[in-house]
């Protein structure tokens, strides 16, 4: 049998050392194509981070003195949902409210920075009735939660409710993935089913406190439901 000189085993060596390194490297490189996040794109800490904010038109909130507006941008050209994007798309960043018995205004947030990608005006208006607005229900992505460059739908989102003049803006659950439905089961209580941390749940809100009062997991829905 023929040894192998030093000199020999260590280029040997060498170059196995190398072998495994570039293999390792192209492995993590693989990977990494299959993410949603986009390469060198940092997280976005602002929706539509170069367009300019503008007003939109007032209007008035069944059964109140309030009237209610947006405060929304354009997209501008740029990274969304991990991808160049050359379109643009318009985001409710805000809402103004206007008392008309004093003309009083105020905001609902305190930046213009968030996206808020739903609003629902609580009651709904039921067989054609005009129903007196209570309350306000809000999704609002404040995070860029997938890393992508840009906070979208994509994003997780908070849950957050009002009254209807905008006021006493409380933030009830956050990481939500899903919602997929509410109902007001009395004036006061509403009932919410959402998804979030990977559970689907339902929890029960009282509203005049801006508490969650219960929350439940709903039961396996089988192992092909998302």
């Amino acid at each position: 049998m023929r040894w192998f000189q030093p000199r020999t085993l260590m280029i040997a060596v060498v170059t196995l050392v190398i072998g495994m390194g570039t293999c390792m490297a192209v492995v993590a490189l693989s990977k990494g194509i299959g993410r949603k996040t986009a390469p060198g794109v940092p997280a976005a800490s602002r929706a539509n981070p170069r367009a300019p904010r503008s007003l939109g038109n007032f209007v008035q909130l069944s059964g109140t003195p309030f009237l209610m507006a947006q405060i929304s941008s354009s997209g501008d050209d740029g990274y969304s949902s991990g991808k160049f994007s050359s379109g643009t798309a318009d985001k409710i960043n805000n809402y103004v409210f206007i008392d008309v018995t004093d003309q009083s205004c105020r905001r609902l947030i305190s930046t213009n920075d968030y996206y808020i990608r739903a609003t629902e005006r609580l009651p709904d208006a039921e067989e054609g009735r005009r129903a007196v607005v209570r309350w306000l229900l809000f999704e609002v992505v404040k995070q860029d939660t997938d890393r992508d460059g840009d906070l979208d739908r994509e994003d997780l989102s908070t849950l957050a409710v009002s009254d209807a003049g905008g006021r006493g803006y409380t933030e009830l659950i956050g990481g939500i993935r899903d919602v997929y439905g509410r109902a007001l089961r009395d004036p006061d209580t509403l009932v919410v089913v959402y998804q979030s941390g990977g559970a689907k749940q339902v929890s029960v809100i009282d509203l005049p406190r801006r508490a969650v009062t219960s929350t439940t997991a709903l039961p396996d829905l089988g192992p092909d439901v998302k």
